[in-house]
């Protein structure tokens, strides 16, 4: 009788040990609270990626072109994508060229930011608000909260060249 409860517990310590190995690797790290911080500092490669409460933002290697030709301005900042640190550019023509163009951390950061402040809910009003000086922007940082009051969740790919903390 002892040895079939013995073997019982071995049997369900091992299945917890095995689930508990096999969800690990598919789960995002994520901060979740009231007032976030996002600090840029690092490249940013094409389909790296930043999630806020659910939003997902990618980044791509011809946003300037999209952001220049392909949407129009009005409709531009409600699609969810971003720069890339480098941007190709091509110039149509006779000997089309290639050139490569830099977004800087505070260039980065100001674009999320346009992303951001036009994001509204259902009755149309505005669903971020900011904090921080202008100088902070200018060093690639923002910090962000809800106007109602939740939580923002915020997770982003690995290896993400910004870091998210909590503030509040």
């Amino acid at each position: 009788m002892m040895t079939k409860i013995r073997l019982a517990v071995l049997l369900i310590f091992s299945l917890s040990l095995a689930m508990s190995c096999n969800s690990g690797g598919d789960k995002v790290k994520y901060v979740l609270a009231e007032t976030v911080e996002i600090e840029y500092y690092d490249t940013l490669k094409k389909d790296e990626w930043i999630s806020i409460d659910g939003v997902t933002f990618k980044h791509l290697d011809t946003y300037e072109a999209l952001k220049e030709d392909s949407i129009p301005e009005n409709e531009f900042y409600t699609v969810d994508i971003l720069p890339t640190t480098l941007q190709q550019i091509y110039i149509p023509g006779a000997e089309s060229h290639e050139f490569l163009s830099t977004y800087g951390d505070a260039q980065v950061v100001f674009e999320l930011f346009k992303h951001l402040a036009v994001k509204s809910d259902e009755q149309g009003n505005q669903i971020y608000k900011f904090a921080g000086h202008s100088l902070d922007m200018s060093r690639g940082k923002m910090t962000l909260m809800r106007h109602d009051g939740k939580k923002i969740k915020v997770s982003t790919s690995e290896g993400y060249g910004a870091a998210v903390r909590k503030v509040e």
